[in-house]
């Protein structure tokens, strides 16, 4: 397994990527698919397949005792920091909050303690809310080629059902990297697949590109899948009407 370099980052960066947090799916319903953890299920995490690690959330900021699960791989031409989106619901709460910092919070899996990416949150009407990171920061962000990856892996806890999902190219509107037409149908309906956590603790997953499917609220449907070579970032999105605590961590790309 291979740890990304990292560097330490500005506060203020990981900032500016709420802006582009938008690419969320608008509409409701489920995927097909329940298939659930498809890998190891919580303990040691014997089942862990090989990837490469793009976020552990375990180097510090440039503020002494924050983390912000900021990495950096030059050669790659990722840069990555976290953020928070929601549906704006007026009076709905989320942590870390939507336009800010997304800092790390301390948790404990197989009796250590680990920095962890984690939202908790309520209130939301809508559709909900999510956390996730794109792939390369820019204004709109950038989009990498992952087609040398199987697809993509990480331990979760949660306390509702939470869709991974990839944001691509195609699904994703020009304002914010993507070749999307909006006069043609609704964008942002990207590729996921839903998770039902069968505990309370921490448990491994892995989710493959053949996995990954539209849901059937927007008219814009690409039979073809995901768009791996054209990838923009990956988030976690709890739906409407629930009381979300949700955390993730050492998210890898599958070999």
């Amino acid at each position: 397994m291979q740890k990304l370099a990292s560097t330490k980052v500005h506060l203020a960066l990981a900032a500016l990527l709420a802006v582009f947090a938008a690419g969320c799916d608008d509409g409701g319903g489920d995927d097909t698919g329940d298939m659930g953890n498809t890998g190891g299920t919580g303990g040691g995490g014997e089942n862990i397949p090989p990837g490469v690690v793009i976020g552990d959330f375990e180097t510090e900021s440039d503020m002494p005792g924050v983390y912000t699960g900021y990495f950096k791989d030059e050669a790659q031409g990722w840069e990555i920091a976290w953020f928070t989106y929601t549906d704006m619901t007026a009076g709905a709460t989320i942590t870390p909050a939507e336009g800010g910092t997304f800092t790390a919070t301390q948790d404990t899996r197989d009796g250590a303690a680990t920095w962890v990416g984690k939202m908790t949150g309520t209130g939301f009407s809508t559709w909900g809310a999510g956390m996730g990171f794109n792939m390369k920061i820019g204004t709109p962000p950038g989009a990498v080629n992952l087609s040398a990856y199987k697809g993509i892996g990480f331990w979760m806890k949660a306390n509702v059902p939470v869709r991974v999902k990839v944001v691509d190219v195609q699904t994703t509107p020009p304002d914010r990297g993507g070749t999307c037409d909006s006069t043609a149908g609704a964008c942002d309906n990207n590729f996921g697949f839903q998770l039902s956590p069968t505990s309370a603790d921490w448990e491994y997953y892995t989710v493959t590109w053949e996995q990954l499917t539209q849901e059937t609220w927007a008219s814009q449907m690409f039979p073809a899948g995901p768009q791996r070579d054209q990838v923009i970032g990956f988030q976690w999105q709890v739906k409407n009407g629930t009381t979300f605590d949700v955390a993730v961590d050492d998210v890898r790309l599958l070999q």
